[in-house]
């Protein structure tokens, strides 16, 4: 079967090229290689993906697409919902203001080109245009917040943070046999429960022997949320959290910042080469259950509530420190 390839290759790249702790279990890493590799060729093979001309086409009878003043207005629409998490995941975040840098440019429509709506994201995409436009929404107001490019996280509460993911998550059918991907791509880009284990570990920074500054520890916990292992990468916080000399937060930030995602991707290539010289059929060999199993809710969910684990102060500063630290890029 496929993931007994995943697990030899893994494990012999790891083997040639790892002196070190990474600090995450070679097996997180060999399910993730597996999930991915899995998930892309289902979503290749299984899903119908419309390009945006054609999206927009499903929604209006216009023919006349090209220099549409309608369809400029709705692809500026679609990149801020199709990125809606954005701006709450650190990382995305970064990315989307160097990305809109660069369009200055070359122009904004260079953003667009080659974008793909698959039907597992269909759903969602419609249900976030119907609360971008519905002003008396429930989410309406949250949902502003976080696709604006004005900095406005500080603005949001915890709650709204915690009922518009909560809204998000039941969106999605648990008996769909891969709502796995689902539950993968929205903790992933939303990063509801590893911000929760941010505000623990701030709340433990103040009481450990280091006592770093604020500032710094939001950045240090923050550069978790670029690590795709969602179930291991709350451990890396545990970690942290437990450090006591600067030596050794200086080695946890250089495994965090670099080590990990990059055995990754090598991790990643060396599986795919493998395949590509084998002809190998992904999917002809694949366990379908081990697969589902991977990265269900439970996985990575932690029980961490707010006041008796963290505080709102907390969130808001985390919140700003996210949109002051962009506003400067």
């Amino acid at each position: 079967m496929f993931y007994k390839i995943v697990d030899e290759k893994v494990k012999e790249l790891y083997e040639a090229i790892v002196t070190g702790d990474l600090l995450v279990s070679v097996t997180s890493i060999k399910e993730f290689v597996y999930f991915l590799i899995v998930a892309e060729e289902l979503q290749s093979k299984d899903q119908n993906e419309y390009s945006l001309y054609s999206f927009y086409n499903m929604l209006e009878t216009s023919d006349e697409l090209l220099n549409d003043e309608k369809l400029s207005l709705f692809l500026e629409d679609y990149d801020r919902v199709a990125h809606h998490y954005t701006n709450l995941n650190y990382r995305n975040q970064l990315e989307a203001k160097k990305r809109a840098k660069v369009e200055q440019g070359e122009g904004r429509e260079t953003r667009f080109e080659g974008k793909k709506l698959y039907d597992f994201q269909k759903d969602e995409f419609l249900e976030l245009m119907g609360i971008k436009g519905d002003s008396s929404h429930e989410f309406h107001k949250t949902y502003k917040r976080i696709v604006s490019e004005k900095g406005y996280l500080s603005r949001i509460t915890f709650t709204g943070y915690k009922n518009f993911y909560d809204y998000l998550f039941d969106l999605i059918n648990k008996d769909d046999p891969y709502s796995n991907i689902r539950y993968y791509k929205l903790e992933k880009r939303m990063n509801y429960e590893i911000v929760k284990t941010i505000l623990v570990g701030m709340k433990e920074n103040r009481q450990s022997k280091l006592k770093l500054p604020d500032d710094v520890v939001m950045a240090d916990l923050l550069m978790v949320t670029k690590i795709p292992l969602i179930s291991e990468r709350h451990r890396l916080i545990e970690i942290y959290s437990k450090l006591d000399l600067l030596e050794d937060v200086l080695k946890w930030r250089f495994i965090v910042s670099t080590s990990i995602n990059k055995f990754i991707n090598y991790a990643i290539q060396h599986v795919k080469f493998h395949l590509e010289k084998e002809e190998y059929n992904v999917l002809d060999n694949l366990d379908e259950n081990r697969f589902q199993k991977i990265y269900l809710p439970s996985s990575f969910y932690k029980d961490y509530k707010m006041r008796r684990d963290f505080n709102a102060s907390d969130f808001k500063k985390l919140m700003k420190f996210m949109d002051d630290n962009t506003k400067r890029i």
